[in-house]
């Protein structure tokens, strides 16, 4: 049971790869990974839970606007230059510093 669990996990990723795949040969300006693929994925659960509805004579059409709805789900540009350089916050100490270590050492 377990292997026919992941067989079929592993076929619903591939036909949403690949409904995204024909997405982004259709739109020009779109990368493969330019699209979100949770929501590519939602997209693609939701058609296929309203299908049976429809007559099968349908089918075509509701892919044609699920491609074409693909579209909605570009993510943003990657921001190549960032405004502040990355770096690594201190970890906060358990204890309390003592503040009056220098004067301490004067007297």
């Amino acid at each position: 049971m377990i292997e026919q669990e992941l067989w079929g996990i592993l076929l619903a990723y591939n036909l949403i790869r690949q409904v995204m795949a024909e997405a982004v040969s259709k739109l020009d300006s779109v990368l493969p990974n330019q699209l979100s693929f949770a929501s590519c994925s939602m997209a693609v659960t939701q058609i296929f839970a309203t299908i049976p509805l429809t007559s099968p004579g349908n089918i075509p059409k509701h892919y044609t606007l699920l491609i074409e709805q693909l579209d909605y789900f570009k993510l943003p540009r990657r921001r190549e230059e960032r405004s502040y350089k990355r770096w690594v916050k201190p970890k906060p100490s358990k204890y309390p510093s003592n503040k009056n270590k220098n004067t301490s050492q004067l007297n």
